[in-house]
């Protein structure tokens, strides 16, 4: 069945239509950008900077900004079935609360209603899915996923990621940095047409976030499985919280670099497998052997990214 749905979806791909793209190139906006939340009295603002961090190497990305909420939207109005996929400038708060960063779609022009797929990376690190109505614009929760939830965990450091979302009839499915979320497709008709946008929110500083190669086709999104990196095998770590020791287990049987971040993203310690350890432990020392202080560190063993506590 795996390799029948990849086949479909590259063949659909060789017919697919881009109905509407943004590069930013030369930093010109190819599309008709409008402000969602200013009509509501909101400030709303889309522009164009210069970033050589852009993972398409231009050095322009659109910017949008705004109060408490941000929405950039474009396309027609009257748009169903599609697939979006962009990189979105994902902003990690370690504590506290951060802003949220993902895409919007279905926005329905009739009773003003939108799809939200964002990250929201402060301490409560999860993914979300939502949607959203006037007057008060508060989430229906549609889909959470957490570090545990999604393989390799999620992001520990502020950066570029890769989004994308299949809309078709009341079938929605969501893909993080190339990978199909658990749960996908999540069935629901709040809206079945609408614009396409990008999202951000916070109520604690002002919203914004960065976007590019925006893309959007008649066809679904996928990912070719023969081409893509599987994840490593799921690594089991405990205890959760630990004193002393942290034993990791299930390694990859190839050499593996296995690191510890702190909350503000610096390492830690590290230590690289030979891929003949089936286990390793941690004694909650830095790289020079002194105790590090109890609270929340990441382990990152390959592409995966796990939550860990120093209880002492």
């Amino acid at each position: 069945m795996r390799g029948f749905l990849v086949s479909v979806l590259l063949v659909g791909a060789l017919h697919a239509q881009v109905l509407y793209e943004e590069h930013f190139t030369n930093g010109t906006p190819q599309l008709t950008w409008q402000g969602y939340f200013s009509n509501y009295g909101l400030l709303d603002t889309l522009v164009v900077v210069n970033d050589n961090t852009t993972p398409e190497g231009d050095g322009w990305v659109g910017k949008v900004t705004g109060d408490a909420f941000a929405m950039q939207v474009a396309g027609d109005p009257a748009l169903t079935n599609y697939s979006i996929e962009a990189w979105i400038y994902t902003i990690v708060t370690p504590s506290g609360s951060g802003p949220y960063n993902g895409l919007a779609f279905r926005v329905n022009p009739v009773d003003s209603g939108f799809y939200i797929f964002a990250a929201d990376f402060d301490s409560d690190r999860r993914l979300r899915l939502s949607y959203h109505a006037p007057p008060d614009f508060m989430p229906t929760i549609l889909q959470v996923w957490y570090d545990a939830d999604v393989p390799g965990g999620l992001p520990v450091t502020s950066g570029w990621h890769h989004f994308a979302v299949n809309a078709f009839g009341d079938s929605i499915s969501l893909y993080f940095d190339n990978i199909l979320l658990p749960g996908s497709p999540i069935i629901d008709n709040h809206s079945t047409f609408g614009m396409f946008g990008v999202y951000a929110a916070s109520f604690a500083t002002t919203p914004e976030t960065k976007f590019d190669a925006l893309i959007v086709r008649d066809v679904p999104y996928g990912v070719n499985e023969s081409s893509t990196p599987q994840p490593l095998p799921r690594v089991r770590v405990t205890p959760i919280p630990f004193e002393r020791v942290l034993t990791i287990r299930n390694l990859p049987d190839h050499p593996t670099q296995i690191r510890v971040f702190n909350t503000a993203g610096q390492l830690i310690w590290q230590k690289q497998t030979r891929g003949t350890e089936s286990v390793i432990r941690w004694l909650g020392v830095d790289q020079s052997q002194r105790p590090v202080r109890p609270g929340v560190y990441f382990l990152q063993i390959g592409n995966q990214r796990i939550r860990i506590v120093k209880a002492q």
